[in-house]
């Protein structure tokens, strides 16, 4: 087994053959905690992966790993965290291994704007939480990032982005999904599919939209 000691969300995600999970612990410690592990077949045992650790640590800064994702193959893996008690802006990372070192993968995603207009009753914080909500397909160059209940009437937003190899950059694709007083729930689920063509999403109810000309319908 595998612990990361604290209490607070917690987050764990296997790759498609069951070899490497990360594990996120928001709260384990004042700045959360994202961890890979590997499955030592012969000594039945999980062994965190220290190279990932080494890379990663300093970027921690508050709720880190309140969300996580992996890659089928495990090879990359995403990650969610806010700036500090008082400001919940949020951002995703996303990292990938090659040779066993463990590298960023294009730019720390980070959406502005939308913040949490009025009584803060709901999340007793001032500010979005980008990437709370957050999935990736299958190969890791596709990420969806959502933010629900970013003010008091329940509005929330969506944005997909794409990973340009060429660049090395996230890039948006399609149009944000925007949504005023429509449902405390708008966003506060989604998923991808493993191609990153199908997205769904809560809006009251689930919402299944397919890439159309890069347009999201």
């Amino acid at each position: 087994s595998c612990t990361v000691s604290g209490v607070g969300r917690t987050w764990v995600e296997l790759s498609g053959d069951g070899s490497r999970l990360v594990l996120g612990a928001s709260l384990a410690s004042t700045t959360g905690v994202v961890a890979v592990y590997d499955y030592d077949v012969i000594g039945d045992v999980w062994v965190k992966n220290d190279a990932f650790d080494i890379t990663v640590r300093d970027l921690f800064t508050y709720h880190t790993g309140y969300n996580v994702k992996i890659s089928l193959d495990g090879r990359v893996v995403a990650f969610s965290k806010l700036v500090s008690a008082s400001d919940s802006t949020g951002s995703v990372d996303v990292f990938v291994e090659n040779g066993g070192v463990w590298s960023r993968r294009g730019d720390t995603i980070v959406k502005g704007g939308h913040p949490f207009e009025g009584n803060a009753s709901l999340l007793n914080v001032p500010t979005e939480r980008f990437g709370v909500e957050l999935d990736m397909n299958g190969d890791g160059t596709v990420v969806a990032c959502a933010a629900a209940q970013t003010d008091v009437t329940g509005s929330g937003w969506l944005q997909v982005y794409e990973y340009d190899i060429d660049n090395n950059v996230w890039i948006t694709r399609g149009d944000v999904r925007d949504a005023t007083d429509i449902d405390i729930n708008y966003g506060s689920s989604l998923a991808i599919s493993r191609d990153g063509t199908v997205l769904t999403y809560t809006r009251g109810t689930a919402v299944v939209t397919s890439d159309t000309a890069s347009v999201w319908g």
